[in-house]
């Protein structure tokens, strides 16, 4: 019996140590390869122009016509990226279909969200829209289906939310959920920047 306790012992510790080594090396790699973020809600991309085929690149939008973000040249814009595997996003999807329609005859201000079908865990963009319409969704949702905005604002978490302003300066980006008082708070306060 005291062979068989003492092997036992011997795989268990040799078992703990894989184990903890795996989560270390895990750790380790996670941290590692994690885009640093600047102070409160900002990014590195804080204050860059939009490049000029981003901003004049069509999007064909869910239940709207295909659209360029050059059309909002003047307004303050937030985007709404999401992904509908994300239950953050969609928990908040009743709130922002809100205040996109508080916003929506605004002259200074657009509200759009923004998938990328088929890219970043999303569905195809059939299985979207048939999704998106079963769901009532009426806010605007456009479609990046080769993912190229998704990259050329960095979003790597989801939600994202980004602002622009006026003149198409990426003002602002956050991570996460926001309230509609904070989004609207940062589109006011924005100013004509």
């Amino acid at each position: 019996m005291k062979i068989a306790a003492s092997r036992l012992s011997r795989k268990s510790r040799r078992l703990y140590w894989s184990l903890a080594g795996s989560i270390f090396i895990v750790l380790a790699w996670a941290l590692s390869s994690q885009v640093p973020v600047a102070q409160a809600g900002t990014s590195p991309a804080e204050h860059s122009h939009i490049s000029k085929p981003m901003y004049e690149k069509t999007l064909s939008g869910f239940n709207r016509k295909p659209m360029n973000l050059a059309r909002f040249r003047g307004k303050k814009v937030y985007i709404k990226f999401w992904a509908t595997w994300c239950p953050l996003c969609l928990a908040g999807l009743e709130d922002f279909a809100a205040l996109s329609e508080q916003l929506s005859s605004s002259p200074d201000i657009a509200v759009i969200s923004i998938v990328s079908p088929g890219h970043y865990g999303e569905v195809s963009k059939k299985d979207f829209s048939s999704w998106a319409k079963a769901q009532n969704l009426s806010f605007p949702i456009y479609f990046d289906e080769s993912g190229a905005l998704f990259k050329e604002f960095g979003i790597q978490i989801l939600p994202t939310g980004v602002y622009l302003s006026q003149d198409g300066r990426v003002m602002k980006k956050t991570e996460g959920d926001e309230s509609n008082e904070q989004i609207k708070t940062v589109l006011i306060s924005a100013g004509n920047r």
